[in-house]
């Protein structure tokens, strides 16, 4: 068990070594990123290695991977020397108690996930073969990019970023593939506990001016632990509620009409409130139900955080996740870059920044810290490439915002000569200011998008260069909106600190309201508009249109059109709960850039409205799988709804944890005055701050005061509710903590308690020289299923593995060419000759006989008639391995 203490110290040395380099990039930040340093360094490291190694400029081995780490360490030490070892200390004295909260929350995280995963460490059934084979697979490679487990000759065709960093710290401690497995996704869960408190601590440092170290705990509780209601709902109908007899038939309108998968079948007795059914707490991630046109069920996937830590997937949407906190943090430090910015001129413009090699750098801010947000941007497609548009959509909003919110704020001058009314001319001279300052926003938003988007592909080319991708465009979403009942049972203890937040907040947002209403419903109106004549151009077309309408059960345009319409019509509560979500966020946005109508109103900016912002964009993630969905290999909108709502979680989750945070001040909170250039405040600026709050609080018979206790009391209980499912999800999926085979970490010893004797065959491939292996495959492709056992648990290259996947991966089947075919014919096929040239054709080095290969290949199945012909390969090659039922033979 020696591996989880040195997986926890290298990462935590990782972490305080690359601290100057958070120090120096998270300057606006007053933790200055301590709660990302961790995983920023964890991520140089990553990317330095990956790089080097991807251009031959060292090897995939234990000294190319020190040598990475060195670079990263001597960037470090250059950063504190230039920055000086007084402004640390100073920041020590500032954040102690901070930091040990920190490095316990990230210790408890850490082995907690770890405790709970040696409780069923088994890499078995979902996504997981798939994932540990690119762990093993990349621990074996000798160079990257490492080459694909499941598809011999061919590099990895999938964001594997997140695997190699893995793989990286398993190939440095000495980590077996089976055991980082358990471990990355321990570490993942610790690091994204971590970036979520610092998000919160930070939001709520910079609001009030002093630390709230055990509020900042809201947050990872509410992004991670928290679950949807479907745990809370599988209690009340294990319970039997809302059930009754009739005629000797249990029936329930209420469980009817919520039309949850499995919860409109009457529940197994006794009704003791818990859930019976072989792996209830699956059924929580599919609480979304779509239906097309006929009336037949489309699955839709709604994966939260707190689902894939108990299923345990390693797959890149909860890989890439703490460095979503990381990307959300870089978003909040350019927030608050122009806080103490001193570009703005006389004429209330910003300058832009440096020149080198004769040209104007066209962001404002230095082009060193301009690359360093490039790199974590653009390591999110490498890691997720769902979440690089968003992030750098994020971090372009924030950048532009921030900026705007300096320039719109009204000078002394302005606010002095406010006293009178303005005439006609004035109105009109501010009305040319305001569309010429939108006008500079989405230049603005444009430069630092298309910068990060560029620079972000550019650091990460020769990921690139090799990957191919399902993704065909985008389409039109008519006949599945999300029904009001589904999007409150999936984000419920999100949505209620959120309307509770805004609500808190009227006075702050009435002003806008109406114009913010105005525009979001021109937004829906034109979105649905659009998707509409989308959907008549695309139903018109002889090439596409019997496939897409044949994706919502039509064959013409008249079977989808009322469909389309009534369901809009009749599903209005979706649409109406992000409506209000985005009318109420942008009309506190606005409220942060003042009107020149309404010139004097602005305020300086704060958090509140990056919090509006991270309301804005996971509100926005929602609302696009309702009328345009991703092209892909699953037909509709099943796999958009997955990556844009689990975005919005982490959004929302955020969010949500700062507004349940607030609501324990009796009166909505001001933005502090107090805050020094830097972003942090000094002690007795704080104390001050402190008094001065306590002193602007309201009688508890405000009516504010109210709403933040009722609101508060309706959102812990919410938050009680999500934690049901997180609990006995976890007690169900452990055990109760009672693994039968007893605690590992390591996730193949089940397989070595199934098969001993295949074990022992793959663990002697797994060291024996690279090559190709031969080894079944399944007629039906074999996804989700034993096939492919050998190239996942060895890491050595096969000819063919998952064909379903394969085919995801690459966007089609074209490089599977004849493979499954010719594996058929070299295990079957009595003329030795024959054989011959398959193992020649992919180069095959080892040929795997087991128990599956023969039962896959069994007299008079497929092209089979007299079954695995073993004896050609005795006669021509040599045994190298032999077990009981296993043999492994070496071709020449």
């Amino acid at each position: 068990m020696s591996d989880p203490i040195l997986w926890y110290v290298v990462i935590t040395l990782v972490g305080w070594s690359s601290f100057p380099i958070s120090f120096w990039l998270f300057r606006r930040l007053p933790d200055r990123g301590f709660a990302f340093s961790r995983t920023l360094g964890w991520l140089l490291w990553g990317y330095s290695f990956w790089l080097l190694t991807s251009l031959h400029l060292t090897d995939n081995r234990r000294e190319g991977i020190v040598f990475a780490l060195g670079l990263m360490l001597a960037i470090s030490l250059s950063l504190f020397l230039k920055i000086g070892k007084t402004e640390f200390q100073l920041w020590w004295q500032e954040n102690r108690r901070q930091v040990g909260v920190m490095e316990a929350l990230f210790l408890l995280a850490f082995v907690g996930l770890a405790i709970t995963r040696a409780a069923n460490p088994e890499a078995l059934g979902t996504e997981k073969p798939m994932e540990l084979a690119f762990i093993n697979a990349i621990l074996r490679s000798e160079t990257f990019p490492p080459h694909d487990p499941w598809l011999s000759g061919y590099a990895i065709s999938y964001y594997y970023f997140g695997y190699v960093l893995v793989a990286m710290l398993a190939k440095l401690c000495g980590t077996s593939g089976g055991v980082a497995f358990n471990l990355g996704i321990s570490l993942v869960f610790a690091l994204s506990a971590l970036g979520a408190y610092g998000l919160l601590s930070n939001l709520l440092n910079l609001q009030f001016g002093h630390r709230f170290a055990w509020k900042s705990l809201l947050a990872p509780v509410m992004v991670l632990l928290v679950g949807n209601l479907g745990g809370l709902l599988e209690v009340l109908h294990a319970a039997g509620l809302f059930w009754q007899q009739r005629n000797g038939t249990w029936i329930s309108p209420f469980w009817k009409w919520l039309d949850l998968v499995e919860l409109s079948q009457p529940p197994q007795s006794p009704f003791d409130g818990l859930p019976k059914r072989w792996y209830w707490w699956w059924r929580a991630s599919r609480v979304v139900q779509d239906y097309d046109v006929s009336g037949a069920p489309r699955e839709i996937i709604d994966e939260f955080p707190a689902f894939s830590y108990i299923l345990a997937d390693l797959h890149p949407h909860v890989l890439a996740m703490p460095f979503a906190f990381l990307a959300m943090a870089l978003a909040l430090n350019l927030w608050f870059y122009w806080k103490s910015s001193t570009q703005l001129s006389a004429a209330g413009e910003i300058a832009l920044g440096e020149h080198h090699f004769g040209l104007t750098f066209p962001l404002a801010i230095p082009l060193s810290e301009s690359l360093v947000a490039a790199l974590i941007l653009g390591g999110l497609a490498f890691l997720n490439t769902w979440d690089f548009p968003i992030y750098v959509a994020l971090c372009a909003a924030a950048y532009a915002l921030g900026k705007a919110a300096l320039i719109f704020t009204p000078s002394p001058e302005e606010r002095r000569d406010d006293t009178s009314s303005p005439n006609a001319s004035a109105l009109a001279q501010e009305e040319r200011k305001g569309v010429a300052k939108a006008i500079e926003f989405f230049k603005d938003f444009l430069r630092f998008g298309i910068w990060s988007g560029v620079w972000g592909g550019i650091l990460y080319l020769p990921f690139y260069l090799g990957f191919s991708s399902q993704a065909g465009g985008f389409l039109p979403n008519l006949v599945y909106p999300t029904r009001g009942a589904h999007l409150w049972v999936m984000f419920a203890p999100l949505l209620v600190p959120l309307f509770g937040w805004l609500t808190w907040h009227y006075r702050d947002l009435r002003p806008y309201l109406k114009r913010a209403i105005g525009w979001v419903l021109g937004l829906l109106a034109g979105l649905w508009l659009l998707s509409m004549a989308m959907g008549f151009l695309i139903s018109s077309m002889p090439a596409l249109g019997g496939l897409f309408m044949g994706s919502m059960g039509a064959a013409t345009i008249g079977d989808w059109l009322p469909v389309a319409i009534f369901r809009r019509l009749l599903y209005s509560a979706g649409w109406a709960t992000l409506g209000t979500l985005l009318s109420g966020s942008l009309a506190l946005l606005m409220n942060l850039l003042p009107d020149p109508f309404l010139k004097g109103r602005g305020e300086e900016k704060g958090v509140k409205g990056f919090v509006a912002l991270l309301i804005l964009g996971g509100a926005l993630l929602v609302l696009f799988p309702e009328f345009f969905y991703l092209r892909d290999q699953f037909g509709w909108r099943m796999n958009t709804v997955f990556k844009f709502y689990y975005q919005a979680w982490l959004l929302w989750g955020i969010s949500a944890a700062y507004a349940v945070a607030c609501f324990t001040y009796p009166a909505p909170p001001r933005d502090n005055p107090s805050q020094t250039p830097s972003g942090q405040s000094e002690p007795t600026l704080r104390l001050a701050a402190k008094r001065r709050t306590s002193k602007e609080r309201q009688p508890l018979s405000d009516p504010a005061s109210l709403w933040a206790k009722v609101s508060l009391g309706v959102s812990v209980l919410l938050i009680l509710g999500g934690l049901i499912y997180t609990i006995l999800a976890t007690l169900s999926k452990t055990n109760n903590f009672r693994p039968p085979e007893g605690y590992t970490l390591d996730s193949t010893a089940y397989f070595w308690r199934q098969n001993p004797n295949e074990m022992q065959a793959i663990a002697w491939l797994s060291q024996a020289p690279l090559g190709v292996v031969a080894e079944a495959v399944s007629p039906t492709g074999g996804s989700y299923s034993q096939y492919a056992r050998v190239g996942t648990l060895s890491g050595q290259p096969i000819v063919l593995g998952w064909t379903g996947h394969e085919s995801q991966w690459r966007g089609g089947a074209r490089e599977m060419g004849t493979r499954q075919a010719d594996l058929e014919r070299l295990y079957c096929s009595r003329n030795l000759t024959e054989a011959l040239q398959i193992v020649e054709q992919y180069q095959i080095r080892y040929i795997f006989v087991g128990d599956l290969e023969r039962n896959t290949y069994r007299p008079g199945e497929g092209n089979c008639p007299g079954g695995l012909y073993e004896a050609k390969f005795q006669r021509a090659f040599i045994p190298v391995y032999q077990a009981g039922q296993v043999t492994i033979y070496q071709t020449p």
